[in-house]
């Protein structure tokens, strides 16, 4: 899942990938960056969420869908956008790489009604092991949630 992340004065690709424990190639894949790129102050980057180990990358072969890749993860080609920061109109191409929960993850979309209490008693969790998966939980409608199961 990712946030944006807005650059700050002497930020570099380096410190941001840092602070977010990933890579500079990963954040020049995650925002379509040229490799020589040069942030600016004030630009919103695309981030990884800070959550635990809850996801792994897919890498997309040729032939590969968005409906094909969500059947092999157990969830929706909707969930899979937004996941990803995807349009149902943006293409996907091989060795590109995208977010997918790892085995026994789960992944909800929120509904007009829902509450913190509801969907904590719905998937058996505590509302804090709720929030621990979810840092920001608006309970919006298509916000998505996760969850792991044991």
């Amino acid at each position: 899942m990712y946030e944006y992340y807005k650059v700050e004065e002497n930020d570099t690709l380096e410190s941001i990938a840092s602070n977010y424990k990933t890579t500079p190639k990963n954040l020049i894949e995650l925002n379509s960056l040229r490799p020589i790129y040069r942030i600016n102050q004030g630009e919103n980057l695309k981030v990884p969420i800070k959550t635990p180990d809850l996801f792994e990358y897919y890498i997309i072969r040729k032939g590969d869908t968005i409906y094909s890749i969500s059947e092999k993860y157990n969830i929706t080609p909707k969930e899979l956008l937004i996941l990803n920061h995807l349009n149902p109109n943006d293409y996907i191409y091989p060795n590109q790489k995208l977010l997918v929960p790892k085995r026994n993850v789960i992944l909800q979309l929120t509904k007009m009604g829902d509450s913190i209490e509801n969907l904590a008693n719905k998937y058996n969790l505590s509302k804090n092991e709720l929030l621990r998966y979810n840092e920001k939980l608006y309970l919006l409608p298509d916000q998505l949630i996760v969850y792991k199961t044991n």
